[in-house]
């Protein structure tokens, strides 16, 4: 349970600084505003329909939703999986200057839309339980979009900022994706120890650390910065 309160911690966290970020000076760029935009809305996905079933639960006048479609939150977080893996390629996508590589990943987002859509209809149980391959589609095309984006930064002569919240939030995207691979394998693992659960969990609360940690920093340090 602690991994649990500690991960929507630091998502409200986030989303909270970035709205003060975006307020106090005033961000006109479309792709940051986009960003606390997201953060809200992982928030209210993972207070809402994350802990419905704990609602269900505890809740008496809930009882009546036990077994019915708000019982299980795994298609929540198919659904979820979707729409963030668009986003993140998009946020990417917005902060490169290299030609080549916006137009890469543009057929990039093209081409996830297209294997959701395939997914979505030609899968059996997309709402009724863990969907392993489109996860693992999301993990891919998104850390592709990222060392995209490194490179662009390499070949470009433009100086940002170490801890800008774009590049920030992009690093910690990097991370986050990258610790979420052992999630997958196990995912298709029938049994396993719960040691081995542990520590994959103990994973996943370091990734949530990374991204929404590095969230954070980047919108506090702008916060402090002379110059938005």
């Amino acid at each position: 349970m602690w991994f649990l309160i500690s991960i929507l911690t630091l998502e409200l966290l986030a989303a909270i600084a970035g709205t003060l970020y975006i307020r106090k000076r005033r961000v006109t760029k479309r792709s940051i505003r986009y960003l606390v935009y997201f953060l809200w809305f992982t928030v209210f996905v993972e207070y809402v329909f994350g802990l419905m079933p704990y609602y269900i639960e505890h809740i008496p006048l809930l009882v009546n939703l036990k077994n019915g479609f708000f019982s299980t939150n795994v298609w929540v977080y198919n659904v979820y999986t979707i729409i963030s893996g668009l986003f993140y390629i998009y946020f990417i996508e917005q902060q490169t200057h290299i030609r080549w590589i916006k137009g890469f990943l543009r057929v990039l987002i093209l081409l996830f839309i297209c294997i959701c859509g395939t997914q979505l209809v030609t899968t059996d149980g997309f709402f009724v339980e863990f969907h392993r391959l489109l996860y693992a589609y999301n993990i891919l095309f998104v850390l592709i979009a990222v060392i995209l984006l490194l490179y662009d930064y390499i070949m470009t002569d433009e100086i940002i900022p170490i801890l800008d919240i774009s590049i920030s939030a992009s690093i910690g995207i990097f991370v986050f994706h990258t610790l979420e691979i052992p999630l997958i394998v196990y995912r298709y693992i029938d049994s396993i120890s719960g040691r081995a659960a542990f520590i994959l969990y103990g994973l996943l609360s370091v990734a949530c650390l990374f991204l929404y940690g590095l969230c954070i920093i980047g919108f506090i340090l702008g916060l402090k910065r002379k110059v938005d």
